[in-house]
């Protein structure tokens, strides 16, 4: 993945315009240069040149240019991107016809997973109960994106595994501390012979397809888990989705697959769907809230107060007084 510094100079020396995304975009409804360029009003050779400069950049062809026009695979894929982009573009016009409610209390929360079912959901009824007057705002990160929306404000604090926290801060100004853990289980489908059992060892998945949301916390579990599955065997197949949590365990029904995810995913109900314990040693995955020491929002400090409270709560309520 291209990382934000590069990015930005690929924008700003003109290697990634906008104007070769649109022009590849036309070119893309059109399977044509010759009608791109009349939509446009633009030559055909220019587009033909500043599509292959673009295809150039990004280090793969775009379009095949053998008996006409037509997407490459990749081409595909990676103008789908490119359109939810300008598509947003397009709706940034529109935010001086938008109501924009201001208010000063409020703290942005950034989550990996839908938190409908999770302790990271008694921590937000909390605050909503004690501090009515604090507005939460929460938005789903990314995995690469956590650290740096912390440290530039555009996120007081986030709800992450903590593992998935690779770097360090001992020179920083970000803290995080430990909340909560939950064990790692399976989700496949209620007639899947596995469902017999009551419990699964990970040999059991081997010959099984795996999949695994592309963002949010399915790489880091995915990443616990396969060492422990490569013991028995190399996955059969390992299929990354860009969807919701819900949206992936209706495909693991509809496609008679299996995705990893934890204990907190119970609490859903979805037709045809169940899900078991794995391993003779379960699987724990602890999850941390992470924010930065220099954050001087006064109502993140009233939230990190109840997390503190809740935090301690949950530590003494564990028979050995760990997380």
């Amino acid at each position: 993945m291209i990382d934000q510094s590069t990015l930005y100079k690929y924008l700003a020396s003109g290697r990634l315009s906008l104007i070769s995304l649109t022009q590849a975009l036309v070119v893309s409804e059109q399977l044509s240069f010759h009608k791109a360029g009349d939509t446009l009003g633009i030559a055909q050779s220019a587009i033909s040149s500043r599509i292959a400069a673009l295809e150039e950049t990004i280090g793969f062809p775009l379009f095949e240019r053998q008996k006409g026009v037509r997407m490459t695979p990749r081409g595909r894929v990676f103008l789908e991107f490119v359109t939810e982009a300008v598509n947003l573009i397009g709706k940034s016009l529109d935010v001086a016809d938008t109501a924009i409610e201001v208010r000063r209390a409020a703290v942005r929360i950034g989550l990996q997973s839908s938190f409908a079912t999770d302790p990271a959901d008694e921590i937000l009824r909390r605050v909503d109960s004690a501090l009515p007057e604090i507005r939460l705002i929460c938005k789903e990160i990314d995995n690469s994106d956590f650290t740096r929306c912390v440290r530039r404000r555009k996120l007081d604090i986030v709800f992450v595994p903590c593992g998935a926290i690779t770097e360090r801060f001992a020179h920083d100004l970000l803290d995080a501390m430990p909340l909560w853990e939950e064990q790692v289980i399976v989700a496949l489908r209620a007639d899947d012979p596995l469902a017999a059992a009551s419990h699964l060892s990970w040999r059991d998945l081997v010959d099984r397809k795996f999949l695994v949301r592309s963002h949010g916390i399915g790489p880091h579990l995915m990443e616990r888990a396969l060492p422990l599955v490569r013991q028995s065997g190399e996955p059969r197949k390992i299929e990354h989705l860009h969807v919701g949590r819900d949206t992936l365990l209706t495909e693991v029904v509809r496609r008679r697959a299996i995705a990893l995810t934890t204990e907190a995913t119970r609490g859903l109900t979805l037709r045809g769907l169940t899900f078991r314990p794995i391993g003779e040693t379960p699987l724990m995955i602890t999850f941390c809230a992470l924010w930065s020491r220099q954050n001087i929002n006064p109502s993140l400090r009233s939230l990190l107060k109840i997390i503190r409270e809740l935090s301690e709560a949950y530590r003494n309520s564990k028979p050995d007084g760990t997380i």
